[in-house]
C-alpha cells in the first residue's frame, strides 16, 4: 500500500507544480512591462516639451541680438538726423550765423554720412523729407561698395500713413515698417529682398520740420545667423536656399502657422522646426519669420538609457524569480519525501494516527506563510527601487537639458580646483571642449596672469571656510579664452557642500557686446562727430572738475582758446570738404602737442579750447606756441592756388583762490580777440 501511495505523490508531480508556479511568476511580468513602457512615454513627452522650450528660448536670445543691431541703427539715425546740415537742407538754417547754401550742405552732409555708415553696408538708402512729404535729400549705397552717393531724382514710394504718424510725433521717436522689394521698383535687386524702413521726425525749436528715412537691408543683417531660415509670409526665402523656391513646399502646413501669427513647432516625419515671427507686420506690410531646426538628441539618448534600465531590471527580477522557484522545488521535494516516509510507517504499523502528520502540515503552512510574506516584501522593495531609479534618471535628464541649454557658461569645480562639469555654453565662450578641460585645474587656464595670485588666495580661503571675496554676488571680471584672448565677463559663484568639503559652481557670461555698446553710447554723448575730440558739453564738464581740483590743491590752471584764421574763406575757396579736413588736421596737431593730463575739445565751428593743468605761465605759452608753429607749417591747395594755414590763440590763468572757470573762459576769449586784432597767427596772454 505504501508503494501505491508513493506513485501518485512522486517528486516529479511536485516539480510540475513548481514549473506552473514559475510560469505564473513569468506571466506576472507582463503588466509590469506594460506599465514601464507607459511611464517611459510620459517621461519622454516631458523631456520633449522641456527641450523644445529650451530651443525656443535660445532662438529668442539670438533674435534679441538682431533686435539690438536694429536699435543701434535707430541710435545712428537719431544722431545724424539732428546735425546742422539737415537744417540747411530743409531751409531752417538761413537765419543763423554762419549758414551755408543747400548745395554746400548736400556735399558736407554726404561726407558726414559716408563716414558715419562706412562700416554699415546694410544701410542702402537715406532720405530727408519736408513736412509736405517732398524728398529734399536722397542718398544710396553704391553697389559693391560701402560708399554712398546722392540721387537727384529718387524713385521713392512712401506710405502716407507712416509719414503722417512720424510728423505727428511730439518728441523724438522711431517707426519701423518692413518693405518687400517689389514695393521699391528696383529690378536689379532679387525679388525676395526685405528692407526695414526707419522713420524718425526731424525737430527744430520744438517743432517737427520733416521726416528722416533710413532703409536697412535685412538680407545682410540675417547673414549673421546662418543656422536660421528666414522666410517671408508669402513663403519666399529671404536669402537664397537650397531646395524648393518656396518654404511652403519644403514645410507643408507652414502657411497655417504663418496665418496664426504665433510661435509654433512644425513637426512632420520626426523633423522639427521652431518658427518665431520676428517682424509680425501690420495690415498690408510684409512679415518675416525665423525658423530653426529642433534637434532632440538628448531625448533620444534618454530613451536608450531608460530602455536599457527597464530591460536590465526585468532580467534581474526574472532571474530572482527562477532562483526562488528552484529552491522552493527542492524544499518541497524534501518535505514531501519526509511526509511519505512517515505515512508509510504509520500504515505498516496500522496506527490510527499518522506520525506527526499534523505537525508536518503545520510546519508546511508556516513555511508557506513565511514565503508569501518574503515575496510580498521583495516585490514592494523592488517597486520602491524602480520608482527611485526612475526619479533619479528623470532628474538627471532634466538637469542636463537645462544646463546644456542656457547661454551662460556653467562650471563645477571640486575642492582641488578640478573641473567636474563644463556645459556647451562654456565650451563656446572659453573655446575648450569638455574632453579637454574635464579633470584639469580651472583657474590656471581661464584666469589672467595678473589675477592668478589673488585667485589662489581666494580659493584657499574658500576651501577652508566656505567663504570668499566673490561668493554669492555678481561681479564683472576679465577672463582668458583658450587662444589667449582676454574678454570681459560677468561671474556669479555659489558654494556646494559635498562630503565635508566645499565645491563651487559658477555661471559666466561674455559681456563683450554690452561693453562695446556702452562705449559707443559714451562716445556719442561725449565726442565731436567730425574731429573725434571732446564736444563742448563734455569739455566744459571736465574743465569744471579740473577747476575745482586746482582750487582744492592750489594749483595753476590755464585756459587756451583757439580760432582758425579766415576759416570761412577756406570753405568758400576750397570747399567744405577741405574745410572739414583742415579741422581734423588741427585737432590731430593739438592732441599731439598737448600733454596727456591736459583737456582738449571743440567748442563749435572753427573754435577749440584746451585746459593746461599744473603748469606755469612759460610752460603754457610754450605749449601754445608749439601748436601754432606746427599748424602754420600746413598748406592747402586747389587749382594751382596754395594757401598757408594759421591759428590765433588766447590764454588766461585761472586764479586758484578767487577765480572761476567762466571768468577764465571770458579772459581767454578776450585775449583771442586781441590776437586777431594784432594780425592773427599769434599767441596772446590775457592781462591780469
Amino acid at each position: 500500500m505504501a508503494d501505491d501511495l508513493k506513485k501518485p505523490f512522486f517528486p516529479r508531480q511536485i516539480n510540475f507544480a513548481t514549473l506552473v508556479l514559475g510560469f505564473l511568476l513569468l506571466f506576472s511580468f507582463a503588466p509590469l512591462t506594460a506599465f514601464s513602457f507607459f511611464t517611459l512615454n510620459g517621461i519622454l513627452a516631458q523631456l520633449n516639451a522641456i527641450e523644445e522650450n529650451a530651443e525656443l528660448h535660445f532662438m529668442k536670445d539670438e533674435l534679441h541680438h538682431l533686435e539690438t543691431r536694429i536699435e543701434h541703427y535707430q541710435q545712428m539715425v537719431d544722431f545724424v538726423s539732428q546735425l546742422p546740415a539737415v537744417m540747411e537742407i530743409l531751409d531752417h538754417g538761413k537765419s543763423r550765423a554762419g549758414s551755408i547754401d543747400r548745395e554746400t550742405a548736400f556735399l558736407r552732409y554726404t561726407g558726414v554720412l559716408n563716414r558715419a555708415f562706412a562700416r554699415n553696408s546694410d544701410v542702402v538708402h537715406i532720405h530727408v523729407l519736408d513736412r509736405n512729404s517732398v524728398v529734399r535729400f536722397s542718398l544710396s549705397r553704391i553697389p559693391g561698395s560701402t560708399k554712398y552717393q546722392q540721387e537727384q531724382n529718387p524713385a521713392l514710394t512712401v506710405d502716407p500713413e507712416s509719414v503722417k504718424k512720424t510728423l505727428a510725433m511730439h518728441d523724438k521717436g522711431f517707426l519701423l515698417v518692413p518693405l518687400h522689394q517689389n514695393q521699391q521698383a528696383e529690378p536689379h535687386q532679387p525679388d525676395h529682398q526685405l528692407l526695414i524702413r526707419i522713420f524718425s521726425p526731424i525737430r527744430a525749436e520744438e517743432e517737427t520740420i520733416g521726416a528722416y528715412i533710413a532703409d536697412i537691408d535685412m538680407g545682410v543683417l540675417t547673414q549673421l545667423f546662418p543656422q536660421i531660415r528666414w522666410v517671408l509670409d508669402d513663403g519666399c526665402y529671404l536669402a537664397e536656399a537650397k531646395g524648393n523656391p518656396t518654404a511652403f513646399q519644403d514645410f507643408p502646413g507652414l502657411k497655417q502657422i504663418f496665418a496664426s501669427k504665433k510661435t509654433a513647432i512644425w513637426n512632420i516625419a520626426d523633423q522639427k522646426m521652431a518658427w518665431i515671427p520676428f517682424l509680425p507686420g501690420e495690415n498690408d506690410t510684409v512679415s518675416l519669420w525665423a525658423g530653426k531646426r529642433v534637434d532632440l538628441a538628448s531625448v533620444q539618448t534618454a530613451r536608450k538609457k531608460i530602455m536599457l534600465t527597464i530591460a536590465v531590471t526585468l532580467a534581474l527580477l526574472l532571474t530572482v524569480s527562477l532562483l526562488l522557484s528552484f529552491f522552493f522545488s527542492k524544499y518541497v521535494r524534501r518535505l514531501s519525501g519526509q511526509f511519505l516516509a512517515c505515512l508509510e510507517e504509520a500504515l505498516l504499523r496500522q496506527k490510527q494516527s499518522m506520525c506527526g502528520r499534523n505537525t508536518r502540515v503545520l510546519e508546511l503552512a508556516a513555511f508557506s506563510d513565511k514565503l508569501d510574506s518574503l515575496l510580498s516584501r521583495y516585490g514592494a522593495m523592488e517597486e520602491e527601487r524602480k520608482a527611485a531609479q526612475n526619479k533619479l534618471q528623470e532628474s538627471e535628464d532634466i538637469f542636463r537639458v537645462v544646463f546644456n541649454s542656457v547661454q551662460s557658461a556653467v562650471i563645477l569645480i571640486d575642492d582641488q580646483d578640478t573641473v567636474r562639469f563644463f556645459n556647451p555654453a562654456a565650451e563656446r565662450i572659453f573655446g575648450y571642449t569638455s574632453e579637454e578641460i574635464l579633470g584639469q585645474k580651472l583657474h590656471r587656464l581661464v584666469v589672467v596672469e595678473e589675477m592668478q595670485q589673488a585667485a589662489h588666495e581666494g580659493l584657499a580661503e574658500f576651501w577652508q571656510t566656505g567663504h570668499g571675496p566673490i561668493l554669492d554676488k555678481s561681479r564683472e571680471l576679465v577672463a582668458r579664452k583658450k587662444d589667449g584672448r582676454i574678454f570681459p565677463a560677468e561671474v556669479f559663484v555659489a558654494r556646494v557642500k559635498k562630503d565635508d568639503a566645499y565645491w563651487a559652481v559658477g555661471a559666466v557670461m561674455d559681456i563683450t557686446d554690452r561693453k562695446v555698446k556702452e562705449e559707443k553710447l559714451v562716445m556719442l554723448a561725449t565726442m565731436d562727430g567730425l574731429t573725434g575730440v571732446f564736444n563742448r558739453r563734455h569739455f566744459l564738464l571736465l574743465a569744471e572738475q579740473e577747476a575745482a581740483r586746482s582750487k582744492r590743491y592750489n594749483k595753476d590752471l590755464f585756459f587756451l582758446m583757439f580760432d582758425l584764421d579766415l576759416f570761412k574763406e577756406i570753405n568758400d575757396t576750397f570747399g567744405h570738404e577741405t574745410g572739414d579736413r583742415v579741422l581734423q588736421d588741427f585737432a590731430a596737431i593739438c592732441t599731439e602737442g598737448l600733454r596727456r593730463a591736459d583737456i582738449f575739445g571743440r567748442m563749435g565751428g572753427e573754435e577749440f579750447a584746451a585746459i593746461v593743468v599744473e603748469a606755469n605761465e612759460e610752460e603754457a605759452m610754450a605749449v601754445a606756441e608749439r601748436i601754432r608753429k606746427n599748424f602754420a607749417e600746413k598748406t592747402i591747395s586747389r587749382d594751382e592756388t596754395e594757401r598757408h594755414l594759421s591759428v590765433s590763440i588766447g590764454i588766461s590763468r585761472l586764479d586758484p583762490e578767487a577765480g572761476s572757470l567762466e571768468a577764465a573762459y571770458a579772459h581767454a576769449d578776450k585775449a583771442l580777440y586781441e590776437a586777431k586784432e594784432q594780425g592773427r597767427n599769434r599767441v596772446v596772454m590775457a592781462s591780469r
